[in-house]
This record gives C-alpha cells, structure tokens and sequence, in this order.
C-alpha cells in the first residue's frame, strides 16, 4: 500500500458541477511520463430523468498536443469498458444504475495527452466530478 501511495498522482480533471452542458476538461492528462490514467468519474443523484434522449456520454480522448483531440475507439487502448466507435465508454441514460456511484474507466494508449469529455443530449442535470488517478511511471516516453 505504501508503494501504491507514492507511484500515484491524484489530478482534478472536471471540478464537481450539475451538468446541464457539454463539459469539456481546460486540460489533458499529461500522459508522457506514465503509462496508464485511471478516470474516476463521481456521479450523483439525477435531477431530471434521464432517458433515451436525455442522457450524458462520456468519450475518452487522446491527443500527441494537447489541442487537437480524436476519439479513442481502439479497445486495446482502454481498460474498464469497450469504446464505441465514436470513443463513448461510460452513457449514463437511465439504463443502469450509475447514479450516486463512481465509475472508473482506464487509458493506456501511446499519445502525450488524454482526457475524458462529456457530451449532453436534451435535458439533463446531474452532479459530475471526474479526478484522474496517474501512475506506472515510464520515463522512455518524455
């Protein structure tokens, strides 16, 4: 546990806010020291009703600048989920029971800079936080 401790870096990546809109992160993860990024995404109660057409999707992001982002749809690139093929790996639509949760889903590709972007359908409204667990230093790829 010790160990644990000190090879990982804890990193705010969306601030908790009720999302309403599209959230995009004012940063990538800086990935060029680091193997692997756990996004641990905090979800609270639903202020609406989410559904079919109300509903947020979470797409994971990679990027060599940290300005020009493309969708992750390799799943050899993601831990925790499948991407789709548009990089969606967490829908919170009603179907599951997500909310009041956390969920956690893990990139481990090649690019310099990831990120976790939130994309709102209709009306919705629901507490979102997401911090960024780093670790598995990797100095080969600074």
């Amino acid at each position: 546990m010790r160990e644990e401790y000190h090879s990982q870096i804890a990193v705010l990546h969306v601030a908790p806010v009720v999302v309403s809109a599209d959230v995009t992160p004012a940063a990538g993860v800086n990935m060029k020291e680091i193997e692997a990024c756990k996004f641990v995404v905090s979800i609270g109660a639903d202020g609406a009703t989410l559904a079919g057409t109300d509903k947020i999707e979470f797409i994971l992001q990679e990027s060599d600048d940290d300005s020009t982002y493309a969708a992750v749809t390799s799943a050899d690139k993601v831990i925790g989920a499948t991407p789709s093929a548009t990089g969606i790996v967490i829908t919170l639509d009603g179907t599951l029971a997500v909310e009041e949760s956390v969920v956690e889903v893990a990139y481990v590709g090649d690019k310099n800079f990831a990120r976790l972007f939130s994309d709102v359908t209709g009306t919705v409204s629901i507490p979102v936080g997401i911090n960024a667990l780093t670790g598995h230093l990797n100095r080969s790829r600074a």
